[in-house]
């Protein structure tokens, strides 16, 4: 089973090393596309490529001093399947564009590059929050954190729910979360129409 689990590693990890090279790739031969947005818009390559590569150190940090199980194998696989569908499509999709419009393309790439970014936020909320492993896994600090963001909270709340614990300031907690979202998501559609 070891033998399985290592191996399991080695190709998670080679083939994302392969979608970081490949990204790299797809920054530098789409710069002319990729420079063409705002400069937030063009800050969301770097925060991707960070990402990336923060998952792959990551992954290997566990699997050299700890001891990988084979649910932490599977995800850091299957993961690195993901973003090399995702870069894949991204790749054609931007190909495609660039074929009929430079303005599409321009879209497209700062779509896909903040799905890109939130996916790896929500797979880093899931960890810290015990989702994937025990929070006890963590630093006490990081434990503190997963425990008030809001994957954390609702992590909780559902733990309250089925032992049939307290849950009502969990939920209060994840309403709190839910308007200040709304909130900013509010200001943020206000800020961009004027």
């Amino acid at each position: 089973m070891e033998a399985v689990i290592l191996v399991f590693i080695i190709i998670g990890s080679l083939l994302m090393v392969t979608n970081i090279m490949r990204y790299i790739y797809f920054v530098r031969t789409t710069h002319d596309v990729l420079s063409a947005g705002s400069k937030r818009d063009r800050a969301w390559k770097y925060v991707a490529l960070v990402l990336l590569i923060f998952f792959l150190i990551g992954y290997l940090s566990i699997a050299i001093f700890s001891e990988p199980d084979m649910m932490m194998a599977m995800i850091l696989f299957g993961g690195s399947v993901f973003v090399a569908i995702v870069l894949t499509l991204m790749f054609n999709l931007l190909e495609t564009a660039k074929e009929r419009s430079i303005d599409i393309a321009e879209v497209l790439v700062g779509v896909i590059n903040k799905i890109l970014v939130a996916f790896m936020f929500y797979i880093g909320m899931g960890y810290v929050s015990g989702y994937f492993y025990p929070k006890t896994f963590f630093p006490q600090l990081v434990q503190h954190i997963g425990q008030i963001i809001p994957s954390g909270l609702a992590f909780t709340y559902m733990g309250n729910v089925v032992s049939r614990g307290p849950a009502s300031k969990y939920m209060l907690g994840m309403l709190a979360y839910s308007v200040a979202f709304l909130a900013i998501a509010i200001a943020v559609r206000k800020q961009r129409t004027k």
